[in-house]
């Protein structure tokens, strides 16, 4: 017995998009035959299908390994091309050049909010966890430099 039934548009719309992930590969693979990085590609098509205006994405990378880091990263950024992308993350290096606000939350409230470069500093970023943390901005990438003991 079939339990879904797709139309001839929405079967149109599912190749577009997988095709624009570029994970047509995945088609027809069962998601327990998947990786992690496989798995969360998918659901991103999964949600893509809906034409939302942004994806809220909370902590994406974590559980991947620095390959499948990589990979989901560089979709991202090409998801910003499309919608906007809210990430709730605790890795400065997610915070990818195409993302343009931030909110910086500490002890439960927003800290400090609005352009990236005014706000991703070392001061706000040793406030927010309690440390003594230098970070580098390089070509528009976030890392953290050094942690000095407190």
């Amino acid at each position: 017995m079939q339990h879904h039934i797709y139309t001839k548009e929405q079967n149109r719309r599912t190749l577009e998009i997988l095709e624009f992930l570029e994970i047509k590969d995945l088609k027809d693979k069962k998601s327990s035959e998947m990786s992690t990085g496989q798995l969360r590609k998918c659901l991103i098509a999964r949600a893509l299908i809906h034409n939302p205006k942004a994806l809220l994405l909370d902590e994406p990378t974590t559980g991947l390994d620095i390959k499948a880091q990589r990979s989901f990263v560089k979709l991202l950024k090409k998801l910003t091309s499309k919608l906007s992308i809210i990430i709730i993350t605790h890795h400065l290096e997610e915070i990818i050049e195409e993302i343009t606000h931030v909110a910086l939350i500490a002890e439960n409230c927003i800290y400090r909010q609005g352009l990236k470069e005014k706000h991703i500093t070392s001061k706000n970023i040793s406030k927010i966890f309690d440390l003594d943390i230098t970070i580098e901005e390089i070509d528009g990438k976030y890392n953290i430099k050094e942690i000095k003991e407190n």
